[in-house]
């Protein structure tokens, strides 16, 4: 166990010299996600979701949405997103 552990945190410092990830919303909520992940070469963004209808998070309006993407090189969408 001990030796997984030590290899786990070994890929995750191999990792981080190459890409960055920046979790915008989603990581203490269900629904809403919008991930980033940035390396030297490109920006790209996993999923641009909503929040689930009776939650309290506020939406991003569009010139935050526009700011966050100004320089994206693509937007993923994993599924269907209403």
């Amino acid at each position: 166990m001990e030796r997984e552990i030590k290899e786990i945190l070994l890929f995750r410092t191999q990792i981080a010299k190459y890409m960055k990830i920046t979790i915008h919303r989603g990581a203490n909520q269900i629904g809403g996600c919008i991930t980033e992940i940035t390396t030297k070469e490109a920006k790209i963004f996993i999923d641009f979701g909503s929040n689930l209808p009776g939650t309290d998070n506020l939406e991003y309006t569009a010139d935050e949405v526009r700011k966050i993407t100004a320089d994206a090189d693509a937007i993923f969408y994993s599924h269907y997103h209403g």
